[in-house]
Order: C-alpha cells, then sequence, then structure tokens
C-alpha cells in the first residue's frame, strides 16, 4: 500500500484484500452479504475506504486473557 495514502483514501477490491489478508473472493462475498462497508460508484468497481477496513478488523477485537481478568474482577466489585 502507498505510505502517502491516508485513512480517508479508498483503494481497489485487489489492494482492500491484501491489506485484510483475504481473497479477492472472500471480500467480494463480504460485500455481497453488506458485511463491510464499501463503495461503488456508477455501479461499477468496488472501493474501499482504509479507514472502513481498519474499522472491519476492529470488530474482530478478542480481548486478552488478562483483560477477560481485569473485567471479571471489576463486575464483581459491583455487585
Amino acid at each position: 500500500m502507498d505510505e502517502n495514502r491516508n485513512s480517508e483514501s479508498f483503494v481497489t477490491l485487489e489492494e482492500a484484500a491484501k491489506i485484510l489478508g483475504l481473497s479477492t473472493g472472500t471480500l467480494y462475498q463480504y460485500t455481497h452479504r453488506k458485511t463491510i462497508t464499501y463503495y461503488k460508484p456508477n455501479g461499477r468497481k468496488v472501493y474501499f475506504k482504509i479507514k472502513d477496513l481498519m474499522a472491519f478488523m476492529e470488530k474482530g477485537r478478542r480481548a486478552s486473557i488478562d483483560e477477560i481478568k481485569e473485567q471479571a474482577v471489576q463486575d464483581t466489585l459491583k455487585i
């Protein structure tokens, strides 16, 4: 990916797939299912904003064991 791009920059389906580590087919399925935000000007090629790709990745975040334990302690103290 070009280092001069910012989070508002658009990338192609191929570039987005590379950023996310997915095949283009899988990413296209995500667009079809509306699992990921995308842009399709003139009903043709599919584009993505880099910030939308990063938001998609962050939705898949899993807490570490330490975070889960800390949350359990906090929840216990609320009782």
